[in-house]
């Protein structure tokens, strides 16, 4: 028996074709996406979740936005958010020097990773003089490394028209930092192959120290051990490093072994000294940790390689010993918790039963001795951070996350809202709150197919739900763990004596 398997492109074209005549018409419309000046864009539920990544999973059972027949965008304007819908109901995309902001951050936002391609080859194919130090910022404004370092080599290779008369001098001047790095390399000549160290990775135990105001960064001290997948905490403007794995590595930094501990170290800034502070009960990699009502909590994790956790236990610090605390509903490690009014907040994490990474949230209220089941995050997430901001709660990136959307939960109303995605992924990175925003420190990404380590440092601001480049770290870094204290006294800089420290692997 034969037969013939055929398509007809005419069929789907057809029903795009119908979608925009229902659109256009405000039939079946069964959604209403608000942009960020009130502008109301009727759409379909169904033919938004087929788009992208970000309204497919926006409009899974678990999420608010499940039954909302509104949907507000703040973070896109209107230009912006009429022309992705244009493409997503016609897969044409209007592209002009005027509307392209506006097209790729919506783009971006909403992942419509299409429209995205379509942006950047559009950068690509219009490089020019007049325009391609406005098309480098906007490259690398929203991350797009292929239209930026496309739109760099351009301007590399016509520095002299750019300097020269009616050329684009201003535009010069506002240049993004990777660009002016990368006229930088451009002047290096033959020295170009020795720059190229995309796997530079700094593996130490250096302690480093970053001054907020300056935006600079100093060897604090050394870790008394080599430590991996540790945790780190201050209590008392002292610092904490806690379990993790011991490493040792060979004479060509390879690692030769690994041993889980249960050792707990204290930093004293006064004396500049580490103390050996008493061992929590339990082996502990790839755990959390937080500080509740002036106690250290060590929530979950793995015995090493070994099987998961659901034990927590508290450090008494009057009485220096670890005590038993609330078992976890159920084994769990590379979960993210964080401290917010006494009480314990504890979300994702790979689960035991389950073996992925899971979306579950929980709270803990030390008096009350038991987890308590919250709304469920949006995404499911592992090896991500939490931070408190402006009493809110924040959920960031995880490991190997589909999509890069930065949650947030209000536990007042038990309700988790999706807010502007961080326009690269990021993962093994350090986190820690300052008074208003939160600094992302280092991690590791994607590039070229490869896992890199980045040296960038980027701080959140959740009053506009944006992110910028605030500085580099001596070298790129993995694995980070971070903690604000005090220091009593500044190192060799003139400065109020606040300090975020970060222990690097």
């Amino acid at each position: 028996m034969s037969y013939f398997l055929v398509m007809s492109k005419e069929h789907g074209d057809g029903v795009l074709s119908q979608y925009q005549r229902l659109r256009s018409q405000g039939l079946l419309c069964d959604l209403v996406l608000v942009a960020a000046d009130g502008t109301q864009f009727p759409a379909h539920r169904s033919l938004l979740a087929c788009s992208g990544d970000y309204f497919w999973s926006m409009f899974k059972e678990h999420t608010y936005e499940f039954r909302a027949q509104r949907v507000e965008l703040p973070a896109i304007s209107s230009k912006g958010l009429e022309s992705i819908l244009d493409f997503i109901y016609t897969s044409w995309l209007s592209l002009s020097i005027c509307t392209l902001e506006d097209t790729l951050e919506a783009a971006n936002y909403l992942q419509v990773t299409r429209a995205v391609d379509l942006c950047v080859k559009y950068m690509r194919d219009n490089l020019s003089v007049d325009n391609c130090c406005f098309f480098a910022n906007v490259a690398a404004r929203y991350g797009v490394d292929d239209a930026l370092a496309a739109a760099n080599s351009f301007i590399g290779c016509h520095m002299g028209e750019l300097l020269g008369p009616g050329g684009d001098r201003v535009g010069l001047l506002e240049l993004n930092l990777d660009s002016l790095r990368s006229l930088n390399y451009h002047s290096q000549g033959a020295r170009q192959p020795l720059l190229q160290n995309n796997q530079t990775s700094l593996r130490s135990r250096t302690c480093q120290v970053f001054y907020p105001e300056r935006r600079k960064f100093q060897h604090l001290t050394d870790l008394p051990s080599r430590v991996q997948h540790h945790c780190a905490c201050t209590v008392g403007n002292f610092l904490f490093v806690l379990g993790g794995e011991v490493v040792k590595l060979s004479e060509d930094e390879k690692v030769l072994s690994a041993a889980s501990s249960n050792q707990v170290w204290r930093y004293d800034p006064r004396f500049r000294c580490w103390e050996v502070a008493s061992p929590m009960t339990e082996r502990r990699v790839q755990f959390s940790c937080c500080v509740s009502q002036g106690n250290i909590y060590a929530i979950g994790g793995r015995r090493g390689k070994g099987a998961s956790l659901d034990s927590v236990e508290m450090y008494d610090l009057r009485a220096n010993r670890w005590l038993r605390a609330a078992a976890l509903p159920c084994a769990m490690f590379a979960q993210a918790c964080v401290s917010y009014k006494g009480a314990v907040y504890l979300s994702g994490g790979v689960h035991a039963e389950q073996r992925v990474s899971s979306n579950e949230v929980y709270r803990l209220e030390p008096q009350e001795g038991r987890w308590t089941k919250c709304a469920a995050m949006g995404i499911a997430r592992s090896g991500h951070q939490m931070a408190v901001l402006q009493d809110n709660i924040y959920a960031f990136l995880g490991m190997y996350e589909p999509f890069c959307d930065i949650e947030r939960y209000d536990p007042a109303l038990d309700q988790w809202t999706r807010l502007r995605p961080l326009l690269s992924d990021r993962f093994c990175y350090g986190l820690v709150q300052l008074e208003s925003t939160a600094l992302l420190v280092g991690g590791r990404k994607w590039h070229s197919g490869r896992e890199v380590a980045t040296p960038n440092v980027l701080e959140y601001e959740p009053e506009s739900d944006s992110w910028r480049e605030v500085c580099k770290l001596p070298k790129p870094l993995s694995g980070t763990q971070c903690a604000l204290m005090q220091l009593p006294t500044p190192l060799d800089l003139k400065t109020d004596g606040g300090g975020i420290h970060e222990m690097q692997q």
